[in-house]
């Protein structure tokens, strides 16, 4: 099932996100995907309050989960606040990103024994769903040496790469979409 999460899935967020970060997974791991932010229970809180977070959820535990906030929020993790000064000199198109109404996408994160069933483009339709007409665009970020992640959102999900920054030694791409449902 996916749906718009409540109070009884963060806690699930939380545990899922925590799972596939990057400092917990082994080399081999990180080949399949891996997360390079962290959210505490308090920020999922407040996400889930603002624009919110999109969960698919089966046999009662969180599977997947994508968040949405807006750039301007405020209390964004370190990485997330880089990613926006990248956006300030970004366009998407042709049109400058910081001329547009955009939102932060992710982090996306799809438990491993679920991936390759279709629940990132499911995801995505829904959190598309809620704010298509809210916003022009939604930008997100992925580490360059993600390859199974940016492989999903550029050819999967037709993300146009706009930047790239550094952050804690790594490479990464800034990449942008319009917000619009049935934009494929």
């Amino acid at each position: 099932m996916i749906r718009r999460a409540t109070a009884e899935d963060h806690r699930g967020i939380v545990a899922l996100i925590a799972r596939h970060h990057y400092d917990r997974l082994s080399p081999e791991e990180r080949k399949g995907g891996f997360l390079s932010a962290e959210f505490t229970l308090q920020q999922v809180v407040e996400t889930s309050g603002d624009l919110g977070i999109v969960v698919a959820r089966e046999a009662g535990e969180v599977i997947g989960a994508v968040f949405a906030f807006r750039h301007d929020a405020g209390n964004h993790p370190p990485i997330v606040r880089e990613m926006l000064r990248t956006v300030e000199q970004a366009s998407l198109r042709q049109r400058p990103l910081g001329t547009r109404r955009f939102f932060v996408y992710g982090p996306v994160c799809i438990d491993r024994k679920h991936r390759g069933r279709g629940l990132l483009r499911s995801l995505f339709s829904a959190v598309l769903k809620e704010l298509s007409g809210r916003y022009e665009a939604g930008v997100t970020f992925v580490a360059n040496d993600n390859a199974p992640s940016l492989r999903a959102h550029t050819a999967g999900l037709g993300m146009e790469q706009v930047g790239e920054f550094d952050f804690n030694g790594r490479r990464h791409s800034v990449l942008a979409f319009e917000a619009r449902e049935n934009r494929q």
